[in-house]
């Protein structure tokens, strides 16, 4: 989780202090991102949220839909690895 943390936690903070040429944050998304990636501790719990269904995902996906869509398929990369590979690690017979 630390690694995405640190990983999504720059680039949405980054963006947010300077969008260069791509698309600024609304107003909502600002929200957002403040809320789900203001800090690396804040985008842990979202991360963990997101794996344990405290969070709605189309919520945090908000800010990084704005920011690219290539940092929505990290996150999504992120969920998918954590349920099939992590979470069902502990479902395997040896």
């Amino acid at each position: 989780i630390y690694a995405f943390a640190v990983l999504l936690a720059q680039v949405v903070n980054d963006h947010m202090v300077d969008p260069g040429e791509s698309n600024p944050l609304g107003i909502d998304d600002e929200a957002a991102a403040v809320k789900y990636f203001g800090s690396v501790q804040n985008t842990m719990l979202t991360l963990f949220m997101s794996i344990s269904a405290g969070v709605n995902w189309e919520n945090v996906l908000g800010p990084l839909k704005t920011i690219s869509l290539a940092w929505v398929f990290v996150y999504l990369f992120f969920i998918a690895f954590t349920y099939f590979a992590v979470l069902n690690a502990g479902s395997w017979t040896w």
